[in-house]
């Protein structure tokens, strides 16, 4: 795929109920290289390309075309298109029909604080009182029109009015989600001698498009495939609860092209519209398999979001790879091995240009199920199942000088003894997960003791919050997230058995050095420039560089470097200074998306272990090193599952 390909896709505007523009451009697109294409009742574009026949069966893949951007909601009216802002191999979109805004970070600070002090939602990103009317010159640049001039009245004198200046394009989401995946399969369809490419509406609003299409349009595919994932290396294991693929076909078709390409990560993900077509059975009953991954984009769902065009391509190249290399003489389905559960609503709303509700009443009984929660590969590591292998990497955020199979106990005491025994039902399912080899319990009274490795007490540990505050936590980072004081409730609460070793690669650490980058308006930058030399953060031993504008970069250490940033979220909101664990969990996130580490030594740097270094000797338990002996493993008890 060409930069030029790329473009073509990215830069038309689309938010769910508004694909207009995206519609059109497929049905183009499919005429001009003489594909078979319809929109359906709902508004999907179903594109076919060659015949099947026995033996001979067709490619299926599947995007939506819409995003979570509803600033883009007046360019679809508009027919007016992004500017796509290239910095060497990264792209980022502008909204040119919204005016400049200040900020910091990615954009303005998550939380807003009224004179009161209570938290009140962020304005929308397209308000009415943003909203401008421009007009297109000839030299494609835009103008500002003034609706509101009055006309001068017969005989009144020509008063001369202070012309006020509009910078004009604010940034917003590139549309990776799912416009990405879109210009990847329209990449490889191009190659393909036999396609069917569904291109779904109103994904982000709850799959409805998805939904409502006649999914026996894939009856006559081998198998489908999707890229409706951010990052480059993240692959869907489950969805909501459902297993997208059957351990054999992973482990037939898919585990060599996916390692040699780079995805290894394979997690759980809340939905996706591929997971339609999991669902959906073919006529002798069986579900087709199904594979998504991710597209080279960053920062979904938010204005700062951006792709890297070398990862794109090479989210190209492995689907590409792997529609060559599975052969196509026959179909591929299997028993899923989770049923689908039954959907909540959806929290998002539509008024004007009203700002979109989210996911607030988003809810997939699947997803909340622990053995989709220990699935997730990201902590458990189930490509490390898959290949036999210990995982060599840290445990990261709570320990970051323990590995992922050190073990260790904790305690919770419920403020209800009926609290411990749902509790005790949670950690039952999840035992036989895991193995009692992994994680066991003891309960006494209204305490529950739980000893395991970290990754399976992490869960446990969830498992309890979950019974004792009556919530459906699936997600260890959306719990670390979504709970304050969480991650120092759980770290203070475990402790480790001393025999474990420091065997994987540190975290960042405190005094690791890191830069960042912060972005203000000149009021606001005025005002942290006083914090920085005169006020709260003088003594913050970093380096700053700031120009007039209201840009700053900071260096030093990590710890520092916090600091300054919970001041510009301070002067951005208009609160006092917080200690960095306080903030939001959206200022948090912006944090680690914007700083930068340096790649030299540092004193808390250690050296990364081998997976094959990690023990001396294996563990009686250990999964078997050769390929049929492990499934063997794998499908009896090894898995903790049924087969």
């Amino acid at each position: 795929m060409t930069k030029e390909q790329f473009e073509s896709v990215l830069r038309i505007p689309t938010c769910s109920r508004h694909e207009d523009m995206m519609q059109e451009f497929l049905l183009e697109w499919a005429g001009k290289h003489g594909y078979s294409a319809k929109k359906d009742g709902k508004g999907n574009i179903l594109m076919s390309k060659g015949q099947t026949g026995p033996g001979k069966y067709a490619v299926g893949l599947i995007n939506h075309i819409d995003s979570v951007h509803h600033d883009q909601e007046e360019m679809v009216k508009q027919h007016v298109y992004k500017e796509l802002v290239w910095e060497g191999d990264k792209v980022t979109a502008i909204n040119p029909l919204l005016p400049k805004r200040g900020g910091f970070g990615s954009g303005w600070a998550t939380s807003w604080r009224k004179d009161d002090k209570k938290s009140v939602k962020q304005p929308s990103l397209f308000d009415k009182d943003d909203a401008v009317d421009v007009e297109q010159k000839e030299d494609g640049t835009y103008e500002v029109k003034d609706d509101k001039a009055e006309e001068k009245k017969p005989g009144e004198k020509e008063q001369k009015k202070e012309e006020k200046h509009v910078e004009m394009g604010r940034q917003t989401g590139l549309g990776m989600d799912n416009q990405g995946g879109c210009a990847i399969a329209l990449a490889v369809m191009e190659d393909l001698p036999v396609c069917r490419a569904a291109f779904t509406v109103e994904e982000e609003i709850g799959m409805l498009g998805a939904r409502a299409m006649d999914m026996s349009f894939f009856d006559d595919c081998a198998f489908v495939f999707s890229n409706d994932s951010p990052d480059r290396n993240r692959g869907t294991h489950y969805s909501s609860g459902v297993q997208l693929y059957s351990d054999e076909f992973f482990k037939e078709h898919l585990q060599k092209i996916c390692a040699d390409h780079g995805l290894t990560d394979f997690r759980s993900e809340p939905f996706t519209c591929i997971l339609n077509v999991r669902n959906h059975r073919l006529p002798d009953g069986k579900h087709l398999e199904c594979l998504n991954f991710g597209n080279g984009g960053y920062n979904a769902h938010m204005d700062s979001e951006y792709a890297k065009f070398a990862d794109v391509c090479a989210a190209e190249d492995l689907l590409r790879a792997l529609c060559e290399k599975i052969p196509l003489d026959k179909q591929y389905s299997s028993d899923i091995r989770e049923e689908p559960r039954s959907w909540g609503g959806y929290g998002g709303s539509y008024s004007g240009y009203g700002s979109y509700g989210g996911y607030s009443g988003y809810r997939a009984g699947g997803y909340s199920s622990w053995r989709a929660a220990q699935n997730r590969d990201s902590d458990d590591d189930w490509w490390a199942k898959i290949t036999g292998k210990k995982p060599a990497a840290s445990a990261g955020k709570d320990f970051p000088d323990k590995s992922a199979w050190d073990t260790g106990v904790f305690s919770f005491k419920f403020k209800k003894a009926d609290f411990a025994s749902t509790a005790v039902l949670a950690l039952k399912r999840l035992q036989k997960t895991t193995g009692e080899d992994r994680m066991s319990f003891e309960r006494t009274g209204d305490m529950i003791t739980v000893e395991g490795d970290l990754i399976s007490m992490r869960y446990a540990y969830m498992a309890c919050f979950n019974a004792e505050n009556q919530t459906k936590y699936a997600n260890w980072d959306d719990f670390l997230k979504k709970v304050p004081g969480a991650k120092d409730a759980f770290e203070k609460a475990v402790e480790f058995d001393g025999e474990g070793e420091d065997d994987g690669k540190m975290s960042h650490g405190g005094q690791d050095q890191c830069s960042l980058n912060i972005y203000m308006d000149e009021d606001q930058a005025e005002e942290f420039r006083k914090m920085i030399h005169d006020g709260e953060l003088k003594d913050v031993d970093v380096d700053v560089d700031a120009d007039d504008y209201g840009s700053f970069t900071v260096e030093g250490a990590l710890d520092d470097v916090k600091k300054m940033w919970a001041g510009a979220c301070a002067v951005a909101q208009g609160t006092g200074l917080r200690d960095f664990k306080d903030l939001d969990a959206g200022d948090q996130e912006d944090f680690w998306d914007e700083v930068e580490f340096d790649d030299s030594p540092t004193p808390d740097e250690q050296t990364e272990v081998e997976p094959e270094s990690l023990d001396d000797e294996e563990s009686d338990d250990a999964p078997p090193s050769d390929a049929d002996e492990f499934w063997n493993w794998w499908n009896s008890e090894g898995s903790g599952r049924e087969g």
